[in-house]
């Protein structure tokens, strides 16, 4: 007798089972035989773009009410457009190694600039290149949040440098590499990075353009000329003292321990003038090479 009841209920919850996943694919759109068929694309060739900075809420296929992209939006509107992306940190450096090795930062363990990638953890180029795709870079090798001799540059076959303001050239060099490749049936990533929407937004080397459109009601004087950009301005050094005494991600924070933020604030702080602190400042900075 309890065997005979046993086997409805078995019956029952698997009937059940089955309704729930079937309720499931139908309400997230999901193709079962999807589930079961190898990659429809094996093999083919890979462009990622990097356009470091560029955020979603300035970007009309994310809501924005300005039409700052449209060749962009419009490339989103024919294909996929994941309407879900998140950054895995708020800089460069920790950002793309968590892109080319798909790790948060607290595993990869890539958030300041004295940081190296642990050997044992392979790259995204490095994967593909042993599978056989010839690998391109394109971007600036010598910029300390993008260290391709930390680890960013493993698996890469051909290095296109660019200065830190992209060369469109450059460019041009890296998509002609790509197509060549393409034509001899040679599987292609190609890696393009720019800081193009990134500051400085030199505003004063466009004619006729007030300067201080937008600048006006800023705490301190943000160079909006080439000459006043590369300039050690009463400014910056304002800007400078306060970053280097708040414990937050930027960037010009990271590439200092605690006590070195702290060496270099007393330093700062006792010079004689902006020419010294400018010395001292650039004393304190990372030596990169490409």
């Amino acid at each position: 007798m309890k065997t005979f009841f046993k086997k409805p209920i078995v019956l029952i919850n698997i009937c059940l089972l089955l309704i729930v996943v079937y309720l499931g694919l139908t309400i997230f759109h999901i193709d079962l035989k999807s589930l079961f068929i190898r990659p429809v694309c094996k093999d083919c060739n890979v462009i990622l773009i990097s356009l470091d900075t560029l955020g979603a809420n300035h970007l009309p296929c994310y809501g924005y009410d300005r039409n700052t992209a449209p060749n962009l939006c419009k490339f989103a509107s024919e294909n996929i457009l994941f309407r879900n992306a998140y950054s895995n940190a708020g800089w460069t450096l920790p950002s793309h190694f968590s892109i080319f090795t798909s790790l948060y930062p607290k595993h990869h363990n890539m958030e300041t600039y004295s940081d190296t990638l642990s050997n044992k953890i392979p790259t995204l180029t490095e994967i593909l290149n042993k599978n056989g795709y010839q690998t391109i870079w394109v971007g600036s090798t010598n910029d300390p949040t993008l260290p391709l001799n930390k680890g960013l540059g493993r698996g890469f076959n051909k290095i296109i440098s660019n200065a830190y303001r992209t060369n469109i050239d450059q460019w041009t060099k890296g998509l002609n590499d790509f197509i060549e490749n393409s034509n001899k049936g040679k599987k292609t990533f190609l890696f393009l990075h720019t800081y193009w929407v990134h500051d400085p937004y030199l505003l004063g080397n466009i004619p006729n353009r007030d300067k201080n459109l937008f600048i006006k009601d800023n705490a301190y004087s943000i160079p909006m000329t080439t000459d006043e950009f590369f300039q050690f301005t009463s400014g910056f050094y304002k800007f400078l003292i306060d970053s280097l005494s708040q414990d937050n991600n930027e960037s010009l924070v990271n590439l200092l321990s605690a006590n070195k933020k702290e060496e270099l604030i007393i330093k700062l702080k006792s010079a004689k003038d902006l020419a010294d602190r400018e010395a001292i400042f650039t004393s304190f900075l990372p030596v990169t090479s490409s």
